[in-house]
């Protein structure tokens, strides 16, 4: 223990002198102190003393250091596998009574100088490095003697957990290895690969992986269904090998809207394993509702150009590119243009076909654009423009509340060039949102660089300069990638091409579920002037491809609805929500489907070698599950594995301490009560 103060210590020696003086010049004409016993006088004198050289004592803000000592045990975490794979082996049944043997033997070995924790993971899907970094988050830090990995070494989620086991530094991983290595004869749908969303009348590719153990050159067919109608199949033959690969593709047309499902089947073949495994389901939902997005400029422009690479890597989008005067898809049927310098062969027709037809449009102000122009657009900015060119770099406006952009905008602004844009002033309406304002050198100016404007149900929005090219290729040459340029033109296109719903029902649901999800549905209802109530009953209808129906109403959840049906079986659903309101009906509807997970039944041997890539680059050993003793010794033979003593120094101001105020407590009143006791105050 030390003490500190922010005085020298040495003042204690003149405060015990003060206080004995000031002891002595009170008590020193007390004549019925004299009058007591010479060992009542100096006790009652020592009384006061002390109490006022502990008060003045703590005047100089004494502190205290003390030390003191902690101690850890070691942990002894066991990360336990119960996936469904476990199911797969001939002694799947005596795993339960070998695991509770393992930590009745674990905790009568080692309870009494560790700590034992037991960490289940995995269930229809097994996710090891998952199961590894919730470990190294949860007990960061902390005394981690060992690791017992419990598993027949198979995951089909996630990366190899070694990435993620390598963040446990100095820890060895021991391994208690389940099931039977041997690979059973059979053969599965190993993968199956194809876009979740493809447009009508397009066609796309359905790739399918087949793998096969201990069927040497055995034929067989793999056929595809739709809606339960074979439309295609492929014959093939396993290779000679104990254990094959191969992939298969079919290429189909997409000929009806909506989720359509998809079943790939494999013959069936003597002395298989598994049967269940040959089957596979995959849902693609067709879809008729690309966007049309029109690029207008009136002569060639790397921003059209940039643009143009950005939009059409989205297959949400059709992107055409015009010249002014020269356009000859019809301009109503466009769900964006995007015009570039509209100052350079202003169209007014144009742009009246745009306003009057509500069609969104992005403006992106050139060096060509002047005043009489730029004041046409109705974009809420109002323009004085020089002929004079500047370079201005972009900020962020931290007000803009229209959509959210990705956290690493902000930041990554600071690195993308100057735009280069006409000198002068603008001035934004009120209605008008700024999302990026002008920066010149190190001075932020709230003057508009791009503009958000949706009134009269016409979203338009205006950039004042050009060079977005050169943002693209600043951001490639930073980050390899144009992700984050991207990222934000595309987040600005999304903004201008959804419409307003307005007044009504809104249900928000998502189109895909699994059996381990909870069907969760919200739905809200807006009133005419666009407040969300929650007076109208929305009832709802999910009506399975089986026939069986569900119905039921939605719950009143804050301001708006919600619906919870737990968990539902496979398969594909449609779902209908509808409410009536002052006499007239509101209804939505559409399909979503709910797919099975079947990947633990895809193995159907154990991978040992998991557990050993884990174990030996750690310093610790796989052993198998019936041999948990050997695995005990080993863990109680190893020195690194022992209690550690944590030394902390704790810092208190001596004035905190209760048992000083209690001592001075009791120092006062009893020279009170002895003052009292012997006839004085």
């Amino acid at each position: 223990m030390h003490l500190f103060s922010d005085y020298s210590l040495w003042w204690c020696l003149p405060i015990l002198a003060f206080s004995a003086w000031l002891t002595w010049m009170y008590y020193r004409r007390q004549s019925w102190l004299l009058a007591l016993a010479t060992n009542i006088q100096w006790l009652i004198r020592a009384l006061r003393f002390l109490s006022l050289s502990t008060l003045l004592i703590l005047l100089l803000g004494i502190v205290v250091e003390a030390l003191y000592f902690r101690e850890e045990k070691p942990l002894i975490i066991s990360l336990i596998d119960q996936s469904e794979s476990l199911q797969n082996y001939k002694d799947s049944k005596t795993i339960p009574a070998k695991l509770a043997a393992y930590q009745a033997a674990l905790a009568n070995e080692l309870g009494a100088d560790h700590e034992l924790i037991r960490l289940p993971f995995g269930s229809k899907s097994t996710n090891m490095e998952h199961a590894f970094t919730e470990l190294v988050e949860r007990y960061y830090n902390r005394n981690v003697g060992a690791v017992v990995l419990v598993s027949d070494g198979n995951y089909n989620q996630g990366a190899h957990p070694s990435y993620a086991a390598d963040k446990l530094a100095l820890t060895p991983i021991y391994g208690l290895a389940v099931g039977d290595t041997i690979p059973k004869k059979d053969q599965l749908i190993k993968d199956v690969l194809a876009n979740e969303i493809c447009f009508l009348k397009n066609e796309f590719l359905i790739e399918v992986a087949i793998e096969a153990f201990r069927m040497p050159k055995q034929r067989t067919t793999l056929a595809l269904y739709q809606d339960g109608k074979r439309i295609a199949s492929q014959p093939l033959q396993h290779s000679a090998q104990k254990q094959s690969f191969q992939t298969l593709q079919f290429q189909c047309t997409a000929s009806k809207v909506g989720l359509q499902s998809f079943t790939l089947k494999l013959e069936d073949l003597p002395g298989e394993y598994s049967i269940q495994n040959n089957t596979r389901t995959i849902y693609i939902e067709v879809i008729d509702a690309r966007s049309n997005i029109l690029l207008v400029s009136a002569a060639p422009h790397p921003d059209i150009s940039a643009l143009a690479q950005t939009l059409k890597g989205n297959e949400n989008y059709h992107v055409e590119c015009a010249k002014v005067g020269a356009i000859q898809s019809a301009i109503q049927k466009q769900q964006l243009v995007i015009w570039q310098d509209p100052g350079l062969k202003w169209d007014a027709q144009l742009y009246q076909t745009l306003k009057k037809a509500k069609v969104p449009v992005w403006f992106l102000l050139g060096t060509q654009t002047d005043n009489s122009v730029a004041n046409q657009l109705d974009c809420g900015l109002k323009f004085q423009l020089r002929p004079q060119t500047e370079e201005v770099q972009a900020t962020l406006n931290s007000n803009f509340i229209l959509f959210q952009l990705q956290e690493d905008w902000t930041q990554g602004l600071a690195y993308l060039p100057p735009l280069i844009r006409r000198f002068g002033e603008v001035k934004a309406a009120a209605s008008t949102q700024l999302l990026l304002q002008q920066r010149i050198g190190q001075i932020d100016k709230k003057e508009a660089l791009l503009s958000v404007t949706n009134d009269d149900q016409w979203r338009r929005a205006c950039l004042l300069g050009e060079g977005l090219w050169q943002w693209r290729l600043s951001d490639f040459q930073k980050h390899q990638q144009h992700d984050l340029v991207d990222g934000f033109l595309s987040k600005l296109v999304s903004f201008l091409l959804v419409k307003d719903q307005g007044a009504g029902l809104r249900i928000d649901l998502p189109k895909r579920f699994t059996t381990d999800d909870d069907f969760v549905a919200h739905a809200a209802f807006y009133n005419a002037a666009l407040e969300p109530i929650t007076s109208p009953v929305i009832r709802w209808t999910l009506l399975h491809e089986s026939g069986q129906r569900k119905t039921g109403e939605f719950a009143v959840k804050g301001n708006a609805y919600e619906v919870n049906q737990g968990q539902l079986k496979a398969g594909r659903y449609t779902w209908t929500a509808q409410t009536t309101v002052n006499g007239k009906t509101y209804k939505k509807s559409s399909q979503f489907v709910v797919e099975a997970i079947a990947l633990e039944k895809l193995e159907s041997a154990a991978r040992h070698q998991t557990l050993a890539e884990l174990a030996r680059p750690s310093g610790g050993r796989v052993f198998q599950l019936s041999d948990y003793p050997a695995l005990i010794k080993a863990l109680k033979r190893r020195n690194d594995i022992a209690t550690v003593q944590y030394e902390e120094h704790r810092f208190e101001d001596l004035s905190d301490f209760l048992s000083l105020f209690l001592v001075l407590f009791m120092l006062l009143s009893l020279e009170w009560f002895l003052r009292r006791y012997y006839g004085t105050y």
